[in-house]
C-alpha cells in the first residue's frame, strides 16, 4: 500500500497485504504470542500523529483486533491460485 511520508509504521505497512498470515505478541504479563489473519491496513490518527495499524481475525477466538502494523511479524505471505 502507498502511504504519505510521514506516517509511523510506512515502511512495514508495504510487507503486508490483506489476506497475509501474521503473528504478534501481547504486551500484557506473559507475552503470549497470537497469529491471525490481515483483513484491512489502514491510517488512524493517535495522539496527533499518523499510525498505519492492520484489522485483524485473531485465530484462537475468531474476534477482529486493530493492532499498529510495526507490532506485527508475517508468518507466510498469501498465496494467489488460478483456476
Amino acid at each position: 500500500m502507498n502511504f504519505k511520508k510521514n506516517i509511523f509504521g510506512k515502511k512495514m505497512s508495504s510487507k503486508f497485504k490483506i489476506g497475509d498470515l501474521v503473528s504478534w505478541k501481547s504486551l500484557k504479563k506473559g507475552r503470549k504470542k497470537y497469529f491471525g489473519v490481515v483483513i484491512d491496513i489502514f491510517i488512524r490518527e493517535n495522539g496527533g500523529r499518523s499510525i498505519i495499524y492492520s484489522k485483524i481475525v485473531r485465530f484462537s477466538d475468531s474476534k477482529t483486533v486493530t493492532i499498529p502494523i510495526i507490532s506485527l511479524k508475517l508468518a507466510s505471505e498469501r498465496k494467489i491460485y488460478e483456476i
